[in-house]
């Protein structure tokens, strides 16, 4: 079994920090091993879990449109020639 420490993990992921892995092993992501201080990860682990990851398909979440009738932005101005003093 072949064990990564933080660095080598973090290049692995796209430079990854630390606490968006550790927001990941909420989801899933694999957990480390713990040696005295040091927090290392099975490489196997790892690689298996980006594997099963890959294999989800895509589905983009959708995106929230205003009503209909409803204005997004500032109001325009009237321009029907009444001003108010």
């Amino acid at each position: 079994m072949n064990l990564i420490n933080f660095k080598t993990l973090s290049r692995k992921l796209g430079n990854r920090s630390k606490s968006s892995v550790y927001r990941d092993m909420i989801k899933g992501f694999p957990k480390p091993i713990v040696l005295g201080k040091t927090n290392l990860w099975s490489e196997a682990a790892v690689d298996k879990y980006l594997m099963e990851l890959a294999e989800i398909p895509y589905t983009p979440e959708p995106i929230a449109v205003p009503g209909a009738g409803k204005s997004r932005g500032r109001k325009k101005k009237q321009t029907d020639g009444s001003h108010e003093k």
